[in-house]
This record gives C-alpha cells, structure tokens and sequence, in this order.
C-alpha cells in the first residue's frame, strides 16, 4: 500500500483574504455564464418570429384568401422567401397555430394547452420564445 506523507502547510497573516477573492470570482463567473446563456437564446427569437411572419403571410394569402396565384406561391419557396415545412404543417389540421417546427417536439412547453399549464410556471420554448401556441 503507498504511504504519502503529510505536507504541513503554514498559513501567512494575508493567505484567508487572498483566498476568498478567487472564490468570490467563480461565483461571479458562474452567475454572469448563465446570464450570457439565456442571451444567446433570446438573440435568435426575432429572426424566428420574422420567418415565422413571413411564412404565415404567404400562407394566409394562397390558403385563406387565394389571393396569389400557385406560380407566386411556389416561386416563393424556391427563392427563400417563405419556409416550406411550416406551411405544410399549418394546411393540417390541429397545426395551425404552430409557431415553429421546434415546437411540434412533446417536450416543448408552447404546445401544453395554457388550462394545463400552472400559473407560477413562466417562459415557453427555448429555441422560439412562444408562450403559447396551442391555445
């Protein structure tokens, strides 16, 4: 069995306040980390919700209205202009007023009804930002 022998350390006067100060730092850290993560999070939701406007205005025209021919409506996918999966999802029923295609995941908490959802129970899907889309 290895032996290891004890290594006396002796304190100096200054050696406790030293110590606290990079204690305190990873606290600081740590708070500061889980704040610059909830940030990136939240920097995409616009960009989600512009696409999301985007599609469901070309949606809305060509399902709703007929308002645009099938020629637009396909010269829209092609060139980027609207997303093609989440029109598909909407034309179906019980997806109409989904918000992304994130959400259609069991996991995600916009697609709980809000009657089931508990009152002290804040935010909604992480990677959108919607509070609720399945009413």
């Amino acid at each position: 069995m290895l032996h290891l022998n004890k290594v006396r350390r002796y304190s100096s006067e200054g050696e406790e306040s030293t110590r606290s100060v990079p204690e305190q730092d990873d606290t600081s850290k740590n708070a500061n980390v889980s704040q610059c993560d909830e940030r990136k999070v939240e920097i995409l939701w616009p960009v989600f919700q512009i696409d999301q406007h985007k599609s469901r205005y070309v949606c809305d025209l060509l399902c709703t209205n007929d308002t645009i021919s099938r020629a637009f409506y396909q010269h829209a996918l092609e060139n980027n202009i609207a997303d093609k999966s989440p029109i598909a999802r909407w034309e179906k029923q019980c997806f109409e007023d989904l918000c992304c295609l994130a959400c259609i995941e069991a996991h995600c908490l916009c697609r709980d009804p809000k009657a089931n959802v508990a009152e002290d129970e804040t935010g909604g899907c992480i990677i959108c930002g919607c509070t609720g889309c399945s009413g």
